[in-house]
């Protein structure tokens, strides 16, 4: 839509990008380029050289010309200074050219959107906290059915990514959480590893993806499980029999191979897959230092050599409890080996954590085998990657989840959020910071991290992902105003409200992967939509911020209200249950339809619920 003054000059739109199959145009296969008829307007078609579609199709309402130079390019008519005009532009990948107009695709995906997620929230000063409808839809929309956007066109599952997302969306479609659950259960290994990623291939010659060393890609698949269970209350996944894939082992020397995989005939409960993973996790071990090996990277792709020749990560040893923690407590095993020998692997952890990676002030990100450490440098201004992010955001979360928190941990918690919080939130810039400084050539390289440009996507730049857990953390420790102005910032509604928009030149309605800190560039957007971080940050809002945590067929409701907050409303579906929710300052009490209750009833009938807290 666009909105011109009486004075302006007439406004023509151009539509343009390079339709490339392949990395690079000299590597991409050359198509056939033609124009057909269409009943609504003309219609651009990109033959196709691979499958599953035929071809390329763009469509628009407003269209005066198409042309094609390397670049397509669809250009409407120009647009009269008359008030508010609107064009619509369509790009679509078929076997035949679309029939529907335009009018009614637009409706079509407003109305899957809006089943999908139909909320809004309101409250004193909300407006810079993007929540609802386009959180979801970027995540269900663009990283689920499509994992596609426009700066990155992958088309890939992975265990890790995928799981992700597949827990952010388990309060409003745990139907899809179960399935993408399944799908990487049955892309698992007999030995217990998961294929990094996969492409989905229906025929005759099985699937390829990536199998790897990554050392935390099972890891989520016990987490997925565990969340689904936690907020359906719904056990009976665990006895669904799911195939394993077989393929080719990795080599002594070899970190990751691309390889096509093909279905076992034989079958297993998803418990059994999940004991795998325990296993594996087990089998793999611990190093030197105390913490788990790093393999060809954790979370982290970028930290490729870090792991070399037994390298190991903290951070990873901290994620291995919670899964433990998960695995033991909420799913469950009857194999009491297996119990006593995860025990004592996650005692072994904390005793590490607390006795070696603490350096007074945050938590060491990783240790090379040599022992030289990463991310522990307390003068966080001499040593490439002083402070990393992940270890204290999940320092908090070991906190809140595990049993064995005292005083001393607890200050050392609060002490690495209050790091992280100084020494990462580039208030200035508006960002925050994956670690500081960036890596350029060190000796040892931590992998190929370090070829990415100082202050670009993981390499110092702010990864949205990671700074949606330190928001997280900051709201579990209590630091409730502090975890707001990270998801305020990190909105792409304070960007437009805050004449930021020139600075950072990404979409309004989608968050962005990362954001640089390059200093000819800091606060401008990298690649937007087809990014885990919108799962999360809309879990932190709900989950975190307003305490919206279903359990099945109840939800418990434990709000944080920052000190200028007053109150807040939240209208949404939960489990087909509408509820019209009122958070307000006041002796504590939890009313639903006017009467006291322990919790508020899912039963698919409307409630109106009023939450009180000082």
């Amino acid at each position: 839509r666009v909105s011109l003054s009486p004075s302006s000059e007439p406004v023509q739109l151009v539509y343009r990008f390079i339709p490339v199959l392949g990395e690079l145009p000299p590597k991409a296969g050359k198509a056939a380029i033609g124009l057909s008829d269409s009943k609504q307007n003309v219609s651009f078609g990109y033959s196709l050289t691979t499958r599953p579609c035929n071809a390329l199709y763009v469509h628009g309402n407003q269209v005066l010309e198409y042309e094609y130079d390397g670049f397509l390019s669809v250009k409407t008519i120009s647009f009269k200074p008359t008030g508010k005009n609107e064009c619509l532009f369509t790009l679509s990948a078929l076997n035949t050219p679309p029939q529907e107009p335009f009018e009614q695709i637009l409706e079509k995906a407003i109305a899957m959107g809006n089943r999908f997620l139909p909320t809004n929230r309101r409250s004193g000063s909300p407006t810079e906290i993007f929540s609802d409808f386009w959180l979801p839809y970027q995540t269900i929309i663009c990283r689920i059915f499509a994992r596609s956007g426009f700066y990155q066109s992958g088309g890939a599952y992975g265990c890790r990514d995928q799981l992700q997302d597949a827990m952010c969306i388990c309060d409003i479609r745990p139907d899809l959480t179960k399935t993408l659950i399944f799908n990487a259960a049955a892309h698992q290994f007999e030995e217990g590893d998961c294929l990094h990623w996969w492409h989905p291939n229906k025929n005759d010659e099985g699937e390829a993806g990536s199998r790897t060393l990554c050392s935390d890609d099972y890891l989520w698949l016990v987490y997925a499980t565990a969340t689904y269970m936690r907020n359906t209350n719904d056990p009976s996944i665990l006895d669904i029999p799911l195939p394993y894939v077989m393929g080719e082992a990795l080599r002594p020397a070899e970190k990751e191979k691309y390889i096509r995989v093909t279905v076992t005939a034989n079958k297993a409960p998803l418990r059994i897959h999940l004991e795998k993973c325990m296993e594996l996790l087990l089998k793999r071990g611990l190093g030197q230092c105390g913490f788990p090996l790093m393999g060809s990277c954790d979370w982290n792709d970028g930290m490729s050599n870090v792991g070399d020749n037994g390298g190991e990560s903290v951070w990873l040893g901290m994620f291995s409890r919670m899964i433990i923690h998960g695995f033991l407590h909420v799913i469950g095993t009857k194999n009491e080996k297996l119990k006593e020998e995860l025990e004592w692997f996650s005692h072994q952890i904390n005793m590490a954590t607390e006795n070696t990676a603490f350096n007074g002030k945050w938590y060491a990100r990783a240790y090379y085998a040599s022992g030289k450490s990463l991310g522990n440098d307390p003068t966080c201004k001499e040593t490439a990657c002083a402070i990393d992010l992940l270890p204290q955001a999940f320092s908090a979360f070991c906190y809140c989840i595990l049993p064995d928190r005292d005083e001393t941990k607890k200050e050392r918690v609060l002490s690495a959020l209050k790091s992280a919080y100084r020494h990462l939130f580039d208030e200035k810039n508006n960002l925050i910071r994956l670690f500081t400084p960036p890596f350029s050539n060190e000796q040892p390289s931590p992998g190929y991290i370090s070829g990415y440009v100082k202050g670009f996507r993981e390499n110092g730049g702010q990864y949205t992902h990671a700074a949606t857990w330190l928001a997280i953390a900051l709201l579990e420790a209590e630091r409730t105003d502090e975890g707001l102005e990270l998801l305020r910032i990190l909105s792409t509604t304070h960007k437009y409200t805050n004449s930021l928009g020139n600075q950072y030149k990404g979409e309004p309605y989608a968050l962005a992967g990362d954001v640089y800190s390059h200093p000819e560039c800091p606060g401008r957007a990298g690649w937007t939509q087809y990014t885990g971080s919108a799962g999360w940050y809309y879990t932190a809002v709900l989950r975190h911020l307003l305490g919206l945590k279903p359990h099945g067929d109840y939800l418990e409701i434990n709000p944080r209200l920052p000190s200028k907050w007053d109150d807040c409303e939240i209208k949404i579906s939960l489990n087909s249950t509408p509820l019209n929710i009122q958070i307000k300052r006041g002796a504590p009490s939890l009313l639903v339809d006017g009467k006291p209750a322990p919790n508020v009833p899912l039963d698919g009938l409307s409630h109106d619920v009023i939450v009180s807290l000082y």
